[in-house]
């Protein structure tokens, strides 16, 4: 089954809410990135929230991308989402590990920045200092800080004896203009009783057994559900133009010394080999252009 993304509302339209399903990207980033088990618990959390973000996005072409930098042992993780449904990420050190088994202590002290590329003429960041360190936490606290939103996230996974993930859904609520305080603390309230959504998971329920435990006397409405993946955008071409970016002295130092360059997609592991005649032919066509 297809991971999917479902965009609802709820209370006359004063709530949005935004669930997901994804198991299957949990569980391909786990291997993509050869993550540990603290580490799939902590980037699958990322990307979870990634692909609900990306709901937030008006158009297919709308990016949203969202770093976590700290001094913890797993130094930054970072998730780029389009309004297309696809996504891709980013974890400096995969095989991080800390004894509390903590998430704020593998992440550490430091920032949460956001980044919306909404094709404007430029792009709009903004930062937050982590404040709980356990994702959710931090992104909720970003959106009802910084954009006024009051934001609930909620994420779980059913991590598996072999360490795959049996599943991994996730909500997120924003309470929106218009909404009723006593709304938001009944959400609230749910949530708590919700308790651990992996013990619903575990139990056999699927997110939109959730959902209709949480908002069915709300008048709940899907109003779209969406397939999403993981795709990364990079080319030998977007390669090439960032070879051609370094200028002409560092290309006429590599063409000079017989190098090669391999290139590595830190988003996909994707290999690219440039001979030495490879390089040569950059540095001419950017001669020429000069």
């Amino acid at each position: 089954m297809a991971d999917k993304v479902i965009k609802a509302i709820a209370k006359d339209e004063t709530v949005r809410i935004i669930a997901c399903d994804t198991t299957n990207l949990v569980n391909h980033v786990k291997k993509l990135h050869n993550l540990n088990e603290l580490t799939t618990i902590a980037f699958g959390r990322l990307m979870t929230s990634a692909a609900m973000i990306s709901e937030t996005n008006k158009i297919s072409t709308d990016t949203i991308i969202i770093k976590f930098q700290g001094d913890g042992p797993i130094n930054n993780m970072s998730a780029i989402t389009k309004g297309d449904g696809t996504l891709k990420g980013f974890i400096s050190n995969p095989k991080a590990f800390i004894e509390s088994f903590k998430l704020k202590d593998l992440i550490g002290n430091g920032f949460l920045m956001i980044t919306k590329d909404l094709g404007l003429k430029n792009p709009y960041t903004g930062k937050v200092p982590l404040y709980t360190g356990d994702i959710c936490g931090d992104l909720s606290y970003y959106y009802t800080v910084s954009e006024q939103t009051p934001t609930a996230i909620s994420i779980g996974m059913d991590i598996k004896d072999d360490l795959s993930v049996g599943k991994s859904v996730g909500i997120m609520v924003q309470m929106l203009p218009g909404s009723d305080e006593m709304v938001a603390d009944i959400i609230s309230y749910r949530f708590e009783d919700l308790g651990s959504i992996v013990s619903n998971l575990e139990q056999g329920k699927n997110i939109y057994d959730i959902l209709n435990f949480m908002f069915d006397d709300m008048g709940i409405r899907i109003l779209e559900e969406k397939d999403i993946s993981y795709k990364c955008d990079c080319s030998r071409e977007k390669v090439e133009r960032a070879l051609i970016s370094i200028g002409i002295e560092e290309l006429k130092s590599i063409v000079d010394d017989s190098k090669e360059e391999m290139i590595f997609c830190d988003y996909c592991k994707t290999e690219y080999k440039f001979s030495n005649e490879d390089i040569k032919k950059l540095y001419n066509k950017l001669i020429k252009k000069c």
